[in-house]
């Protein structure tokens, strides 16, 4: 069974003067809700599990994806009080059954092949495995360093002239994560108390792909006109 884990609980704080008062992966994009398109990358792929943790207006998500989506069973884990991403994971990680698990940002795309980001993870003997995109020009994100395959430093946000960063993707292998994280008093975050602190190894595998993070106003505005181009000529590659 392939598993995964929609981190859907986001305010969207920063898009409040563009989109009306939903979850972020609920802002719509052409039309449709963002998530849904996340959604549909999974079902490409052979998912038949999702696990959505949410929180702000969850009944939004709840009430338009219900418990199905493309054959795909939907389960809910919400959030009372803000978890963070790492209580949020946590929390999740007890309504799944499989021992390699995919996590997936809420607010962010990478139209890679999900099943070779798995055939990196189940080569490499690492308990989590990161996307990361690979870019020029950029200064939004922070970047990762490897050597070889292995994650071995975070740097902060900066204008780099070309570099990788992390595309919010990751397969966690549960058996070796899950006890740790829910040691953890929530809230905390999965990047900064848990990746950042090399807390687990950690390998990554940097895609070329198409990226976008849909969390800046100017970005949700590119989103409009470009993402929908860019997906379907990627489920038709796909499919």
């Amino acid at each position: 069974m392939k598993e995964a884990v929609i981190l859907a609980g986001g305010f969207g704080t920063r898009l409040r003067s563009v989109v009306a008062d939903v979850p972020k992966p609920m802002s719509p994009v052409a039309g449709k809700p963002f998530l849904e398109l996340l959604l549909q990358q999974l079902s490409l792929f052979g998912f038949s599990h999702v696990v959505l943790s949410v929180g702000y207006k969850k009944e939004v998500i709840i009430d338009r994806f219900g418990r199905s989506f493309e054959g795909m069973q939907l389960d809910y884990c919400p959030e009372d009080t803000p978890l963070g991403t790492g209580g949020a994971v946590a929390r999740s990680l007890l309504q799944t059954t499989s021992d390699d698990v995919l996590v997936v940002n809420g607010d962010s795309i990478l139209l890679s092949s999900l099943d070779q980001f798995r055939d990196f993870h189940l080569r490499h003997d690492t308990p989590i495995s990161m996307a990361l995109k690979a870019e020029k020009n950029f200064d939004r994100y922070g970047t990762v360093t490897l050597d070889g395959d292995n994650i071995v430093r975070f740097a902060e946000k900066r204008q780099v002239a070309e570099g990788v960063f992390n595309a919010g993707l990751y397969l966690l292998r549960v058996s070796s994560v899950k006890d740790y994280l829910l040691s953890l008093p929530a809230p905390f975050s999965l990047e900064k108390d848990v990746f950042e602190k090399q807390v687990f190894p950690l390998s990554g595998r940097v895609f070329h792909d198409y990226f976008i993070d849909i969390g800046l106003p100017e970005d949700y505005a590119r989103a409009q006109t470009e993402l929908f181009p860019f997906f379907k000529l990627y489920t038709d590659c796909y499919a």
